[in-house]
């Protein structure tokens, strides 16, 4: 089911969400990944283990176990949701994730407002070069949370990959032209989190220039 909208007044992007949030999820996250028998991960497809972590952080938030993670604040985690891209000429993008906050502001169209991740496989055959092709790609040209200015890429790491140097060795290998080369780096005191920042060439009919979009990266260890 998709979340009520409210009528959208506001210039695209949206403002960013305080750290106090994006804290409450990098913790989150960390967390209710714990939970998970790593054991149980090892030879499950991407989608297979994203349905791992939806339950977890669903089961975290209702549990209140992680202080601010809780159904006061947040709408329960979708996943594969079918969302407009930008110019609502595709009408089936699937972020992986979908988390919203309860909290409504008056102009703001609360399907867009939200923290979009995507999430990838990090192996021998899924490279970190595939995980910015095909991953960081979307929304850097407009599928994925453009309204926003800032996203999650989630990658399940087989192959004993770390941030921030291995994807940065990755963008030096890459060819795709979209997402331009960038220095990852640490965000903050966040637990095992860099960020990059992307420029984006799409227009909103509207609104015109969307503005960088800051990716924050998370790997987990499967």
């Amino acid at each position: 089911m998709t979340p009520l909208t409210t009528r959208n007044t506001a210039p695209y992007p949206y403002k960013c969400w305080e750290k106090t949030f994006l804290r409450c999820v990098n913790l989150a996250i960390s967390k209710a990944w714990q939970k998970i028998p790593t054991k149980s991960l090892t030879k499950l497809s991407e989608d297979k283990i994203t349905v791992k972590l939806q339950a977890a952080l669903n089961r975290l938030m209702g549990s209140e176990e992680e202080p601010g993670f809780n159904c006061c604040r947040f709408q329960t985690i979708t996943r594969g949701e079918d969302l407009c891209n930008y110019n609502g000429r595709s009408i089936n993008k699937q972020p992986d994730l979908v988390i919203r906050r309860i909290e409504r502001k008056a102009g703001i169209d609360t399907i867009q407002d939200a923290l979009f991740i995507e999430c990838k496989i990090i192996d021998r055959n899924k490279t970190s070069l595939q995980y910015i092709e095909e991953g960081m790609y979307r929304f850097v040209c407009g599928d994925y949370a453009w309204a926003m200015p800032h996203a999650m890429m989630l990658g399940y790491v087989k192959n004993n990959r770390q941030l921030p140097q291995d994807l940065q060795a990755s963008f030096r290998r890459s060819r795709n032209n979209t997402v331009r080369s960038c220095c990852p780096k640490r965000y903050s005191t966040f637990l095992c989190m860099c960020c990059t920042v992307h420029g984006r060439g799409f227009k909103h009919d509207e609104y015109g220039d969307p503005g960088d979009i800051q990716l924050f990266h998370i790997w987990l260890t499967v």
